[in-house]
């Protein structure tokens, strides 16, 4: 085959194979996401369901991916008792022109929520979020609150309940420091 014939061929098939090669290239996920991947160390803190309803303290670790720009992929694993290890899984996607973060938990049944977000705020390597969500689908009770803190060192996520008085009462907080990765 000649040269030039060969030119030709390998231009053409370096132009069909290119849009499918740039589209290959989805967009690094944003400073305030990159910043809390990896490896956390910490606790969860929670309200017990049962009388006196006294705040429970677990050691737990947790790993923080990107999936995607705007979202995030957390894993959680802490040990709720003495050889009882419980994973949880959950995904953020944080919309923050449209004001709404959509907030997927579990994987074997998993439940997904579309939130509000209330208050978004970024300034020295740190930002802080405030969102409403509704109940999950199939639940009684009404909104929760949630304010999620991030640094490129620390990261907490605190959720709230309103009480049949309409008073806002902390359910759990996680609480995390880097750990190592």
């Amino acid at each position: 085959m000649p040269v030039m014939k060969k030119r030709v061929l390998l231009l053409a098939a370096c132009w069909l194979i290119g849009p499918a090669a740039l589209a290959a290239h989805d967009p690094a996920p944003g400073e305030m996401l990159s910043a809390i991947e990896g490896t956390w160390e910490g606790r969860l803190s929670y309200r017990d369901y049962q009388p006196p309803h006294a705040m429970v303290e677990l050691p737990t670790r947790l790993f923080v991916a990107a999936e995607a720009a705007d979202s995030l992929v957390l894993h959680f694993v802490y040990e709720d008792g003495p050889g009882k290890i419980v994973h949880g899984y959950q995904q953020m996607r944080f919309d923050l022109e449209g004001g709404t973060l959509a907030w997927r938990s579990g994987s074997v049944t998993p439940e997904s929520v579309t939130c509000a977000i209330e208050e978004f705020e970024q300034a020295g390597g740190r930002w802080t979020v405030s969102f409403k969500c509704p109940p999950p689908p199939g639940e009684d009770g009404g909104p929760s609150r949630h304010r999620m803190e991030a640094s490129a060192g620390a990261w907490t996520l605190q959720k709230q309940e309103r009480t049949t008085e309409g008073a806002w009462l902390l359910r759990n907080r996680y609480e995390f420091r880097r750990g190592p990765g």
